[in-house]
């Protein structure tokens, strides 16, 4: 079988400069049932901001 699933992320860091800066995205998921359980089969990376 298969399933998706998608999750948002908003990421917070600091630029080499020192510089604070965030982003938010969107974690598109699919996965596939193998015989061990399911398994990430792909994913997508989507930026919002």
């Amino acid at each position: 079988g298969t399933a998706s699933g998608r999750v948002t992320v908003t990421e917070r860091f600091q630029r080499r400069n020192g510089s604070l800066g965030s982003r938010i995205a969107v974690l598109h998921d699919r996965y596939e049932r193998g015989p061990n359980g399911w398994l990430l089969a792909t994913r997508r990376y989507e930026q919002l901001d």
